[in-house]
């Protein structure tokens, strides 16, 4: 070894660790820099285990120059532990993906037991939003249908009771109108003789009709008599086969007074206060039952709106029937049936929809000025 070799290699112990201490930390300072700048895992990886092998073969190199006779060992064992150091990296290298992997599979399966427990609670409107708005359709076609057919029913009872009816309505005004002289005060006139000829307020038709008649004649003569009178006997008879009397059976005087007010040629209230009138000759008060027992006259001789005397049946499913209402179910009444009533209560009853003789429940009323 020449003097400058000797030179160059006789270097103190302290510079040569201070040079080597400088060469690894700017090794280090380059992986650094190469993190810093985003570089890819393997490439970061690689960088600093070449940097590592940079510092350790210059520490050998030095070591193998101050101490040839242990150099060649030296180098096999750094040699082998660089392999080592090779392999380490690539299998952390490799097991990253594995895992990232693995993460990934965790979050895929932290999701899916989040969606199943979702499943598990589910929403019961919205998963059978389809069925509830079928069911809805369905129960509204139903209730126009059931309506519809109601509606028929009630039609045909309506119907039935027209096809029924005694007298037309056209037919009631042609008699009113040929009966210009049966007033109110002759027909009080009547009543009063009734009265007298029957006491105990009741009679047969024939008797009825020989006794007007009679009345009738004291006033005007022979010529005046009730005009149309078939069409009251039409009436009386076809009320006495729907009560299932026989003509010869003594009837309340109440009822063919009713069946002669057809012919009354007067005004509405009027009519209604002789109607009233008429209840008084039974024992001089008018109860709620002598009101209903009149409600029924007027339906047995064709004086109520057949609209107003159809009322619901009993049965309501699957479709609501309708049958002719009786006087009890026309007229409402929560009290006693011996309870009096007045003129003005009877008067409200007789023009209420419910009842409606006459068809008087359709006329409005004047508003007084």
């Amino acid at each position: 070894m020449s003097g400058e070799e000797s030179a160059r290699w006789n270097i103190p112990s302290s510079e040569w660790r201070a040079a080597v201490t400088t060469e690894q930390r700017q090794a280090d300072n380059r992986v650094s820099d190469d993190v810093c700048c985003n570089k890819p895992r393997d490439a970061t990886i690689m960088l600093s285990f070449r940097s590592a092998r940079v510092v350790t073969t210059r520490r050998l190199i030095h070591f193998h120059l101050r101490e040839p006779h242990l150099g060649a060992s030296v180098f096999r064992i750094a040699a082998a532990r660089n392999r080592l150091e090779s392999l380490s990296a690539a299998r952390s290298f490799s097991e990253a993906p594995a895992a990232t992997s693995t993460s990934s599979q965790a979050k895929d399966s932290t999701s899916s037991e989040k969606t199943k427990k979702k499943d598990d609670n589910p929403n019961i409107f919205l998963d059978n939003l389809g069925k509830i708005f079928l069911g809805t359709i369905g129960l509204i076609i139903g209730s126009l249908v059931r309506s519809s057919y109601g509606g028929s029913n009630r039609i045909k009872v309506r119907e039935q009771l027209e096809e029924k009816a005694a007298l037309d309505p056209l037919e009631v005004d042609d008699l009113r109108a040929a009966n210009s002289e049966l007033t109110p005060q002759v027909f009080r006139i009547i009543m009063e003789d009734l009265q007298e000829a029957f006491p105990q307020g009741s009679a047969t038709y024939q008797e009825f009709v020989f006794s007007v008649r009679k009345t009738m004649c004291r006033l005007k003569g022979e010529a005046f008599t009730v005009e149309l009178g078939h069409l009251v006997d039409r009436a009386v008879l076809a009320a006495l086969h729907q009560q299932g009397k026989a003509q010869d059976e003594p009837l309340p005087l109440a009822f063919l007074l009713t069946s002669l007010s057809l012919g009354l040629r007067s005004t509405v209230d009027d009519r209604i206060s002789i109607l009233f009138e008429a209840m008084q000759t039974k024992n001089g008060n008018v109860t709620y039952e002598d009101v209903r027992n009149m409600v029924g006259y007027l339906q047995d001789t064709c004086q109520l709106a057949p609209d107003s005397q159809v009322v619901e049946g009993e049965r309501k499913y699957p479709t609501q029937q309708y049958e002719r209402g009786t006087p009890v179910q026309l007229v409402q009444w929560e009290g006693s049936d011996q309870d009096v009533i007045d003129l003005d209560a009877f008067t409200a009853i007789v023009r209420s929809k419910a009842v409606c003789a006459w068809g008087e429940c359709y006329n409005k009323k004047k508003s007084p000025k």
